[in-house]
């Protein structure tokens, strides 16, 4: 069995969620501090931890890849800054256009799109279609492993990476209570 050209992304995630296991969380794209701006005077959230993310976010993050920019305001007119991370740019500093969700973006899997930062263009596509890209992955092998309900270990990724089949190595959490329950209705 032939590793992936992917292999060294594959350990590097593995070892971000083995050594950094508050780093990782399999039901966000990712999501980081965010900062608020009120009465014109900015302010750091205090109580804001580092960055998280499932493996598509971390596959893009350790390959350079940024999470836009979004910038929200509340009711009370308290502005705050964060990242969103379902839409990354090759570039820092790219804010978020209100793309919508990148369930709605209308783009096919290989297309991405333009952000202009300071007048350059820079490229932005939905994370999911960057991490199949980057980890070498199939579709179906992609839709198991950033599914959010699928368990994943340092040791899985690992695997896969050596080119084992992601459908071979993991299963999706609720997988044994289906199981169970259809042996019920027998």
């Amino acid at each position: 069995m032939e590793p992936r050209k992917s292999k060294i992304l594959f350990d590097k995630i593995a070892d971000q969620i083995e050594h950094e296991p508050g780093s990782y969380d399999q039901e966000t794209w990712g999501h980081g501090p965010r900062h608020y701006v009120k009465d014109n005077e900015f302010v750091i959230d205090q109580n804001a931890c580092g960055t998280a993310a499932c493996v598509a976010g971390w596959a893009c993050l350790l390959s350079g890849w940024h999470p836009t920019i979004k910038i929200y305001t509340s009711d009370d007119n308290t502005t705050s800054i964060g990242f969103d991370f379902s839409f990354m740019s090759d570039s820092p500093g790219v804010v978020s256009k209100d793309w919508g969700s990148w369930f709605d973006h209308g783009k096919k899997d290989h297309e991405s799109f333009g952000a202009d930062l300071l007048g350059i263009e820079r490229k932005v596509e939905r994370v999911d279609i960057i991490a199949r890209r980057l980890l070498d992955l199939e579709y179906d092998e992609s839709v198991l492993l950033f599914d959010e309900g699928t368990e994943i270990h340092p040791d899985d990724l690992r695997e896969i990476g050596n080119g084992h089949d992601a459908g071979n190595i993991l299963t999706w959490a609720d997988d044994e209570e289906t199981y169970e329950d259809e042996e019920k209705d027998d």
